[in-house]
């Protein structure tokens, strides 16, 4: 019976425990170990889910590159799951120690004006910014890294989320080659349909303006691209009605099938000798 006792009296604190998704919380941030023997940690929420303590970080948010824990020094190396989801963040701060923004890390923050992605960071994972209804500007950081990014939209088989589903995008800097799906179901690519997208520059880390990138992109009234572009893409351009003059940098080498399809106003296009 005494026995029982004890056990009853271990597994009602059990019980009461309160399950926390963060290990350690160093100047308002919370965060979790991803690998004890590397160092390494992702920025993540207080309570066992994000929808549990959803809202907790406001304001701006500068993220560390280290911090420190019980006498070590971790490296800041990810944004976890849901880790901002639903927060009043108006600006935040990545540093170029992480390399992953996890799925839904930035969901329905809806104050966050703008975002620039370091070079560091080599995926973006599906609905990360999803529900940012205030996010009009993205700058991805010049870089010779690939940087793989999330679906636009959900295929028939449940894949991901729209990574800026009911973003009004309107400047996008993009300074490296980017990894998508490219099929139909997925949304063609992470920038399909942007409507409100007007302005798109071409950073000097990228070699390929791949297919698809902003088919549907019916605002689009003005694309910069570097002397670093080879080639363009399939369908790159389809649909862009409200493009009306592009120049076509000298070290292009191949304009792929249906580039400018549909550009209804296009009017000009200069190609240097």
């Amino acid at each position: 019976m005494k026995h029982l006792k004890h056990l009853f009296t271990a597994l009602l604190l059990l019980c009461t425990t309160v399950v926390t998704a963060h290990d350690f919380e160093v100047g308002g941030i919370y965060y979790k170990i991803i690998d004890e023997t590397n160092k390494t940690v992702a920025v993540t929420y207080q309570g066992a889910s994000p929808d549990s303590y959803f809202g907790e970080y406001t304001g701006e948010i500068s993220i560390p590159e280290t911090v420190v824990y019980d006498g070590e020094i971790f490296r800041v190396v990810s944004i976890g799951e849901g880790a901002f989801f639903a927060c009043s963040v108006l600006r935040i701060v990545i540093p170029n120690s992480v390399t992953n923004i996890e799925y839904g890390a930035f969901f329905n923050c809806q104050r966050l004006g703008s975002v620039t992605i370091p070079n560091g960071v080599t995926s973006i994972g599906n609905s990360a910014f999803k529900g940012c209804t205030s996010l009009k500007e993205v700058c991805f950081e010049d870089g010779d890294s690939i940087l793989s990014l999330g679906v636009n939209s959900y295929n028939k088989d449940g894949l991901g989320g729209g990574l800026f589903e009911n973003c009004p995008l309107e400047v996008l800097h993009l300074g490296r080659d980017l990894s998508y799906y490219i099929e139909k179901s997925c949304g063609y690519s992470p920038f399909y349909n942007r409507s409100r997208l007007k302005t798109v520059i071409i950073g000097n880390g990228v070699t390929r303006i791949g297919e698809y990138a902003f088919v549907g992109c019916s605002g689009l009234e003005s694309i910069a691209i570097s002397s670093s572009v080879i080639d363009i893409g399939y369908y790159a351009f389809l649909g862009c009605n409200e493009l009306d003059s592009v120049t076509i940098p000298s070290s292009v080498k191949r304009i792929e099938y249906g580039a400018f399809l549909d550009c209804s106003k296009l009017k000009s296009i200069t190609i240097p000798s």
